[in-house]
């Protein structure tokens, strides 16, 4: 009866804590997005949490997800602890059909007191190349440029302005600025045409002002703008002390809605952000520089003209 008990105690906690991993890899495996979708969404025991970091429209049908997993379970090392497992999910599907995934376990190696080192395990991972050449053929017939796959999953870009308690414009807002001074259309077309999200809702924003300032949109750019704006899905967005998950269509509603008086660039604030001009804009020569340029130029005609003076070269 004691080792019934043990049995229970012991094997059976490790058992359930890690069934929904092995459900996660069999749904994997059938490349049924619904049914994995469903699954994630469905709510689990006490001990593991689901939630997506990000669903959302990529080009046509095609969608990028990000699901993860907290899953808890006893340490069994006579503490009472329990250890924290987090696995995230990164997917690529159409509304029916996954057709590339890879799923991974975050890794804590102990290096010493209170030093711990991150590291990712890939558990499981699969593409349908065909798939994938047709999902990267779309994006390059909609948008009229090459998919730039590092802006796939990118969590690091938050859309919004005066966030924080300090009230400072996110990089991009920033950047964003900087570019409207600039007239530096080409690159708001270029974040017009990115497979992240937030920097499309940045790119919209960007048109806005300059349409508010007597730009003309060209026929692909009204083009592209229809399309993105009815895109679906969840973006990182910041107002205020407010960071948050909101769905796409809504940003774009809160840009189409800005009062004309606002639509204008803001002062960038250097301090915060180290930016690089693009070659296409006008370099300004510092006053300086050419200050030293003469000085030099001037000690070499001298130092020649010494030189020739001390061969007898020079004649008068």
């Amino acid at each position: 009866m004691k080792f019934i008990t043990l049995f229970i105690a012991l094997f059976l906690p490790s058992q359930v804590a890690g069934q929904p991993v092995q459900k996660i890899k069999q749904l994997l495996k059938t490349k049924n997005f619904i049914s994995f979708s469903n699954y994630i969404d469905r709510p689990q025991k006490s001990n593991v949490q689901f939630h997506w970091d990000m669903l959302r429209t990529v080009v046509g049908a095609y969608q990028e997800g990000i699901a993860n997993i907290e899953e808890t379970s006893p340490s069994n090392d006579g503490t009472g602890a329990n250890n924290i497992n987090n696995y995230k999910i990164y997917l690529l599907s159409t509304k029916d059909s996954i057709f590339y995934y890879k799923f991974i376990k975050t890794v804590y190696e102990n290096k010493g007191a209170d030093e711990w080192e991150r590291s990712e395990e890939t558990i499981d991972s699969a593409k349908d190349h065909f798939e994938y050449l047709s999902f990267e053929n779309l994006f390059k017939q909609t948008y009229g440029d090459t998919l730039n796959h590092s802006d796939l999953f990118l969590t690091s870009i938050v859309y919004g302005s005066h966030c924080g308690i300090a009230g400072i414009n996110p990089e991009h807002m920033e950047q964003l600025n900087l570019f409207l001074q600039d007239e530096n259309i080409n690159a708001i077309r270029q974040w017009l045409k990115s497979a992240n999200a937030e920097k499309q809702l940045y790119a919209i924003k960007g048109y806005r002002i300059l349409v508010n300032q007597g730009y003309a949109l060209t026929d692909e750019e009204n083009r592209i703008i229809s399309i993105v704006e009815q895109k679906k899905g969840t973006v990182s967005t910041c107002s205020g002390c407010m960071y948050m998950g909101e769905t796409f269509q809504n940003v774009v509603s809160e840009i189409n809605s800005i009062p004309s008086e606002y639509l204008k660039p803001e002062k960038t604030s250097f301090s915060n952000v180290n930016f690089k001009k693009k070659k296409s804009q006008m370099t300004k020569t510092s006053p300086y520089l050419w200050v030293l340029v003469f000085g030099v130029v001037t000690v070499l005609i001298i130092l020649f003209f010494l030189r020739k003076a001390r061969k007898g070269g020079i004649k008068y």
